[in-house]
């Protein structure tokens, strides 16, 4: 079989049915049929087509490993598949090529490590991730979201949201941070962790972790810790972080009448997103008194929190930052619709979370904004990589009310900063020709109605669009922002079960898109490639597809033949270009 006759749709169907088959197998404890049902994934070259698929059509599938190679082209997917198949079908002969490291800047000064393996050996984590992430799926913590399918950092904000909004919730916060996460996992930890149950395959493993690393010149020999840039080493980190929640939760059911002089529920919840967690108490006591155990924990499998990024604090004192956001907890009076002090001990009002972007993340926006128009000559490719930086940001941060209403109040900077661009590209012209050319009115669709929104940068474009004289790009309307009015993601869902998928599909993030066309074809297929039957939303790059093409509709022009725009991953777009020729 060769990669480019795959048949998509009927390779996801058998693959996912198989990973359901296992997931089941592994809640009846029925171990034999687990390693059967992983052997069987394994070997077959549908898996190993569906690996190569996600290793050469993601982001980092432009970057090679020390070895330079990359699989950009139908011959060269077709061999890497083959080799691939090969290596998992008889594992013992598997041999990883050394990974590259480069340095990439943090946002306090320093520097994270990026390890970058080959592609045939990212090609191999993927296939190896198929036939475990369903068993780490199961062993997940309920309130765990990072690295999860049908999981966001979206989902994690909305349940650190419901875990402080009840005016009787928990006040006291543990906000930490694990030190150098994927740098520091134990090795011996993992290897006796990780859901594989042939010794063959744990040493295939084995031998990914201890691949040495080529920074620049010098060669390392890893003893703890997996590459960053790995396929596998998201779930590895969550292969070891699983079982945190339910620790701190048992440990503080036992505290609890030592401390809190009582019985019942502590009151102590936990919600993480890979390295990051927040541990939410009763009382400064309980949370001073957990930590430990917490610390043990983590030292069991090589970590340790991180004592400058962590803190314990009231969270009526203080705002909460997590993943971007700012959480403020304050108590509000909804039929005077304005806040009081929290210092009112008698007051009763409901308590409400204000979350909004952070002031740090706010100003990088604005930094960035201003290092894209300063670096961009030409009008129309900024307007371009302006609409995709701020859709994408948009789009993250505009969780709940306030967050949108923080987002569309960042209108009024980014078209000051497009007006003084134009304005020092055309100093000769007068500012109301520059007005009447450059910023005119236009009709928008926004906040569920048509308005007429003056000021809207647009510039001509260097797209062929044959039916629309002197079409122009529109610069991206922060005003049309809106709170999505997503749902809390229900806990304790397998995304490997049928029934489960439907109730997870339903609350699945929003993603950011090349433009506002792409994003009325891609509702209308609701996020769904007609070619392949999975999301659009995967992560690969989306191509329009033309049913009947622009240059046919030019040369017979016919009230019946109409041009349909379908939404179609890249890969899947080529493939029915090369089944019509």
């Amino acid at each position: 079989m060769k990669f480019n006759k795959v048949n998509w749709n009927a390779a996801y169907k058998w693959l996912s049915g198989k990973q359901e088959l296992l997931v089941r197998a592994y809640t009846k404890n029925d171990m034999e049929k687990v390693r059967h049902l992983q052997i069987s994934i394994l070997k077959d070259f549908r898996t190993t087509a569906i690996a190569v698929r996600r290793v050469t059509t993601s982001k980092g599938s432009r970057t090679p490993g020390v070895d330079g190679l990359l699989a950009t082209t139908k011959e060269e997917r077709n061999k890497l598949s083959l080799r691939v198949n090969k290596i998992v079908r008889s594992p013992s002969t598997y041999e990883p090529l050394a990974v590259r490291r480069v340095w990439i800047p943090k946002k306090d000064g320093t520097k994270r490590p990026l390890g970058i393996p080959s592609i045939v050996d990212r090609a191999i984590q993927a296939v190896y991730l198929e036939a475990i992430d369903p068993i780490v799926e199961c062993n997940a913590c309920k309130n765990s979201y990072g690295f999860r399918k049908f999981r966001s950092a979206q989902d994690a904000v909305l349940a650190l949201r419901g875990k402080l909004i009840h005016p009787k919730a928990s006040e006291w916060i543990l906000n930490a941070d694990i030190a150098k996460c994927f740098d520091k996992i134990n090795h011996d930890f993992l290897l006796r962790s990780v859901p594989v149950y042939r010794k063959v395959d744990r040493n295939v493993l084995k031998k990914m972790l201890k691949a040495e690393v080529i920074d620049l010149r010098d060669v390392i020999y890893p003893e703890m810790g997996t590459p960053q840039g790995g396929v596998l080493s998201p779930i590895l980190c969550n292969v070891a972080l699983n079982g945190l929640e339910a620790a701190i939760k048992n440990k503080a059911i036992e505290l609890r009448r030592p401390i809190l002089k009582r019985g019942g529920n502590p009151k102590v919840h936990v919600v993480r997103y890979a390295d990051d967690f927040i541990v939410i108490g009763p009382s400064k006591k309980m949370l001073v008194a957990l930590r430990p155990y917490i610390e043990d924990f983590l030292t069991e499998r090589g970590l340790e929190i991180s004592k400058a990024k962590s803190s314990l604090f009231n969270v009526w004192e203080q705002d909460i930052e997590f993943l971007g956001f700012s959480f403020r907890k304050r108590r509000f009076n909804y039929k005077k619709r304005f806040e009081v002090s929290w210092k009112k001990p008698n007051y009763k009002s409901p308590s409400r979370i204000i979350i909004r972007p952070s002031i740090e993340n706010t100003r990088k926006f604005k930094t960035k904004v201003h290092e894209m128009i300063r670096s961009h000559a030409d009008l129309s490719t900024l307007v371009l990589k302006l609409n995709e930086y701020l859709c994408g940001w948009a789009n993250y941060f505009a969780l709940t009310g306030d967050s949108a209403k923080r987002v569309r109040d960042l209108r009024r900077f980014v078209l000051w900063a497009c007006w003084h661009k134009v304005i020092k590209l055309y100093p000769k012209m007068p500012r109301k020709q520059i007005r009447k050319r450059f910023f005119p009115t236009h009709k928008f669709y926004q906040l569920g109605r048509y308005v007429n929104r003056a000021w809207v940068f647009s510039v001509p474009t260097k797209l062929e669009r044959p039916s629309v004289k002197d079409a122009k790009l529109r610069l991206y309307n922060l005003d049309s922002i809106k709170a999505p009015g997503k749902a809390i993601t229900p806990t304790g869902l397998n995304a490997y079960k049928k029934e489960d998928i439907i109730k997870l599909e339903e609350s699945k993030a929003r993603v950011a898109l090349p433009s506002g066309t792409v994003e009325k074809i891609c509702n209308r297929q609701n996020f769904i490639c007609p070619a392949c039957g999975q999301s659009l939303s995967n992560g690969e790059d989306i191509e329009i597809h033309h049913t009947l093409s622009l240059k046919i509709a030019r040369l017979h022009p016919s009230p019946n033949k109409q041009v349909k725009l379908v939404a179609l991953h890249k890969l899947c777009h080529s493939r029915v270009h090369s089944e019509e020729t």
